[in-house]
């Protein structure tokens, strides 16, 4: 069930409850008429029902941990880190994946082995396929030494944890700068690995060290 659909489903069955409650304490209106009954009925469910899905989707939106369990395996908020193989180079990278319970963006950083800066994308409105573990979605590539902003699309199957929580990515992208598809690689980070109050340079430095960690142990594995 899409998370969306899963929210609904929650503010249906409070307002359903919560108006079945009320349905014997209508008659202090003291209306008369079964078509006014029905009208107040429905204006007042309408009314509440919309009040229900507001707060819902503000408490999920501002709570990591209600929006984690609503959002269940369609769950990619946070940090993910691995390499991606550039014209045959290893090359590190990583992505930070903001999340609501009806939008995603994907805003990517990549360096060479060296931790120098290269490139950057974005990517919004992924389409995740839960059924078939796959990831889709369309880019915009940013390239250091590239005046042009291009375009791409990577296509990548999902691994679950034993929480069914998505941990793991590997697939392929192809776009403008390259005549051939790039293997990619990145690793979801649990969501406290790294501190807010760590400096910048400093965060970048570990996410860099990470991503080299997962390249040394995974670049074999890349079909090139």
């Amino acid at each position: 069930m899409k998370p969306i659909t899963k929210v609904n489903t929650y503010v249906f069955a409070i307002t359903t409850s919560f108006i079945y409650f009320l349905w014997n304490h209508i008659s202090f209106l003291n209306v008369n008429s079964l078509f006014l009954d029905l009208l107040i009925t429905f204006i007042f469910s309408l009314s509440f029902y919309k009040f229900v899905y507001k707060l819902l989707t503000f408490i999920c939106n501002n709570c990591r941990l209600i929006r984690k369990f609503i959002l269940g395996k369609y769950y990619f908020e946070g940090l993910w880190i691995g390499f991606y193989i550039y014209n045959d180079i290893p090359e590190l990278c990583y992505e930070t994946i903001e999340q609501t319970l009806d939008h995603i963006t994907i805003k990517g950083r990549g360096f060479d082995i060296n931790g120098k800066y290269i490139s950057s994308w974005i990517a919004v409105e992924p389409f995740i396929d839960i059924e078939e573990s796959k990831i889709t979605y369309y880019y915009e590539l940013n390239e250091l030494n590239y005046d042009d902003i291009a375009m791409g699309l990577a296509r990548a199957t999902i691994e679950w944890d034993k929480h069914n929580k998505a941990c793991r990515c590997e697939g392929f992208a192809i776009d403008g700068e390259t005549t051939k598809k790039q293997f990619f690689l990145s690793i979801k980070e649990n969501d406290d690995a790294y501190s807010a109050q760590d400096s910048d340079l400093l965060l970048q430095n570990l996410i860099l060290k990470r991503a080299h960690e997962i390249c040394l142990k995974n670049k074999d594995i890349a079909s090139i």
